[in-house]
């Protein structure tokens, strides 16, 4: 068993993503992508801790302080990946007519757009940093997002690459 997992029943649980092996699509480019994803939820979740030491002590001078610049930047970051990341998925999902591509696109234009969401109310709530629950589901939605909907995108990959001619000698 995962050490970063023990006694958890599911893999994002933790505190950090630690990437498994089997996540991975056999696609080079959204692999790399993936494991870039789980180092930048990672330096979010990193980030927060700072933030929550940085909001206690701010707290305990009777101020509440605005948004971590960090965290925001971490946020910004994410959601640029998220969308060069997703712009790659569609258009390998185009190029083997996926039958879901309507779905799975529709999926990460909602996700973006709730991210970014959250990073505006993020930004003028004047907390000090993302709210526990926020991150849960951005890390929920991620993990599930790659080991459902692109497993399945994977599987369509593989079929379609089976059956295309052989490359020219």
């Amino acid at each position: 068993m995962d050490p970063s997992t023990e006694g958890q029943t599911e893999p994002w649980a933790s505190p950090r993503l630690v990437w498994r092996e089997e996540w991975c699509l056999g696609i080079e480019a959204l692999d790399t992508d993936h494991r870039e994803l789980m180092r930048l939820l990672n330096r979010l979740l990193e980030s927060q801790g700072q933030a929550l030491g940085d909001s206690e002590r701010h707290q305990a001078d009777g101020g509440q302080g605005p948004a971590e610049p960090g965290q925001v930047a971490d946020l910004a970051t994410l959601i640029a990946h998220l969308r060069d990341h997703f712009r790659r998925e569609e258009e390998l999902m185009a190029a083997i007519a996926y039958a879901g591509l309507e779905d799975h696109s529709s999926e990460h234009a909602m996700q973006i757009a709730e991210l970014l969401a959250l990073c505006r109310e993020f930004e003028i709530s004047g907390a000090s940093r993302l709210a526990a629950e926020s991150l849960e589901c951005i890390k929920r939605w991620c993990f599930d997002h790659f080991v459902t909907e692109d497993l399945r995108l994977a599987d369509a990959y593989r079929a379609h690459q089976t059956r295309l001619p052989p490359p020219d000698a």
